[in-house]
This record gives structure tokens, sequence and C-alpha cells, in this order.
């Protein structure tokens, strides 16, 4: 049996600049519910400032 959990967190098109400098651009994000998803990469890579801009 398949039970649809639908989707805890959407982001679509997201793009983050600190002031000309662009950061990412369409960033596209769909974590469903109910599973353990993680956010890997070396230090300075945007990790924080991405969660940060979820909120």
């Amino acid at each position: 049996m398949e039970v649809d959990v639908g989707v805890e967190v959407r982001t679509e098109s997201v793009t983050k600049s600190f002031g000309s400098q662009r950061i990412w651009q369409d960033v596209t994000l769909t974590l469903p519910s109910g599973e353990v998803s993680a956010l890997l990469g070396p230090s300075g890579t945007g990790k924080s400032v991405f969660l940060k801009s979820l909120i």
C-alpha cells in the first residue's frame, strides 16, 4: 500500500545575493514529510545561509 504523506518543505526558484554578488540562482528543493534529509558540503558553501533563507 502506498501512502501519500504530502510535502513538508518546498522551495521554487530561490535566488540569494549579497549586494551585487549572486550566491545561488533558481534553487528548487522538495523535502517530503516523514523522510530524513541532510544538507552536506564544505565549510563556507552557504548551507546555513540557505537554511536561514527558508525561515
